[in-house]
């Protein structure tokens, strides 16, 4: 039970960036086995430019890889929303 005086730290959420062409880009709190997908229909889906099954990934000091909607994500992920082909 909290008493009176008593202090309550929350830490930070961890976050993953999404880029490219979304309507949202910007930083995604992170949630427990969020995937692709998820974090994308978050910022509002891809825009008329965008591919919805085109995503690279890059974690880390890696390259970016291709990835699908149901790549589970991990805290620091970019994601970047290809855009289509025409």
């Amino acid at each position: 039970f909290l008493q009176p005086g008593d202090t309550i730290f929350v830490p930070a959420s961890e976050m993953v960036y999404l880029t490219g062409a979304v309507a949202g880009p910007g930083a995604y709190p992170l949630k427990r086995d969020m995937t692709v997908s998820e974090v994308l229909a978050m910022a509002g889906g891809v825009n008329a430019m965008g591919s919805s099954s085109k995503f690279g990934l890059k974690r880390g000091d890696a390259k970016e890889v291709d990835v699908d909607g149901s790549e589970k994500l991990k805290a620091g992920d970019v994601i970047r929303v290809r855009e289509r082909l025409f």
